[in-house]
């Protein structure tokens, strides 16, 4: 599937659309980044409360395509800079996580 296949009006990409032509295969929802890295699966987008530059990273070394942000934390110039630069989705969000992964399930983009 697209990234491109999950963006709504619930949903905002926060840099360059050139990223929702990304490719994803599943989800993993996780605010323990040492956790994600133990369980996430490649090509999965993640969904995550966690905020910052370390996201970013764990996100390169799994080759994660998208990043979702929720509760509306505030994402940084620095953060949407380095998604750009590594071509990772970053999208941002009000829902709470489980509420975009019922979401994302009711719409079959799971």
């Amino acid at each position: 599937m697209l990234i491109k296949d999950i963006m709504t009006n619930q949903y905002l990409l926060m840099n360059h659309s050139d990223t929702l032509d990304n490719h994803y295969e599943s989800v993993y929802a996780g605010d323990l980044l040492s956790v994600v890295m133990r369980s996430a699966s490649k090509g999965c987008v993640l969904i995550s409360v966690i905020s910052n530059l370390n996201t970013i990273a764990v996100a390169v070394l799994l080759d994660i395509p998208a990043i979702i942000i929720t509760e509306n934390q505030e994402v940084s110039q620095a953060m949407i800079e380095r998604a750009d630069k590594e071509a990772i989705a970053l999208i941002s969000t009000r829902l709470k996580t489980h509420e975009v992964i019922i979401d994302l399930k009711d719409r079959g983009c799971l």
